[in-house]
Parts: C-alpha cells; sequence; structure tokens
C-alpha cells in the first residue's frame, strides 16, 4: 500500500523539479534529485546530439537549466502527476517563445523513481525530434 505522506513528498518532488526545470532554477532542481539521478531522453534526442542518458544531479540541473537559456520565456501546464510508492508520472505541456521568435509548445510525459525520498531516475518520452529540428531551422 502506497504510503499517504510519501504520495504528497514525491507528488512535491516532481512540482518542483518540473517547476525548476520550466524557470531555470537549478538549485531548486538540485534540491530534489539524488546525487546518482540519471535522466534518460529520448533516442531522437541522443541522435540529435543531446547527452543522454545524464547522469547526476549537477550535470541534470545545469543542462535542463542550460536548454532552458534558449527561450525568452517558458509556460508549464501541469495536467496531472500520479505518484504509487516510489514511482510517479507527471503529464505537461511547456509553451514558450524561444530567442529566435520562434513559437514552441510540446507535451511532455515523464515516468519518474524515487530514492532515499529523491528523484532518482527519470525517463523521458517526448516529441524531441520536434524541438531539435525547430533548433536546425533556427541555425539556419
Amino acid at each position: 500500500m502506497t504510503d499517504p505522506s510519501n504520495v504528497g513528498r514525491h507528488r512535491a518532488a516532481v512540482r518542483a523539479l518540473l517547476e525548476g526545470w520550466s524557470s531555470g532554477d537549478e538549485p531548486k532542481m538540485r534540491k530534489v534529485l539524488h546525487p546518482d539521478a540519471v535522466w534518460i531522453a529520448a533516442q531522437s534526442a541522443a541522435e540529435a546530439g543531446f547527452p543522454t542518458p545524464l547522469v547526476g544531479a549537477e550535470a541534470i540541473a545545469s543542462t535542463i537549466a542550460r536548454a532552458g537559456g534558449a527561450y525568452e520565456y517558458l509556460n508549464l501546464e501541469i495536467e496531472s502527476i500520479i505518484v504509487e510508492d516510489d514511482q510517479a508520472a507527471a503529464l505537461l505541456t511547456l509553451s514558450g517563445k524561444r530567442k529566435s521568435g520562434a513559437l514552441y509548445r510540446n507535451s511532455y510525459l515523464f515516468f519518474l523513481g524515487f530514492s532515499d525520498g529523491l528523484i532518482a531516475r527519470i525517463h523521458e518520452a517526448t516529441d524531441t525530434a520536434y524541438i531539435f529540428k525547430l533548433k536546425a531551422q533556427e541555425a539556419r
């Protein structure tokens, strides 16, 4: 049976990670990430040169914050966070404006695992090909 106190803590950790990601707040992300956390992005991200997996809270927070630097602004819409035991799933949409002027809107689905009350595993299932196509167009 799922411990209700873990559900609240895990949901809050997922929300803090996502808010830190959308705002570029590295300390907020590091606070909820296990030191040895692993972020696995979609295969299309790896094929486009994005380092995956990202290993360690520092690497995850700094890489994600740097990626956010390409935007004038990002809006985070969390549609759902589901927690069970030491696992969570989050469905969200990020939308915003890139510094190039291009508008961005993409849906994300994350499956997260916890260890010692911190996020230890993040598996991203999203349309990463979309953002890399957008970045390639901006580079022209």
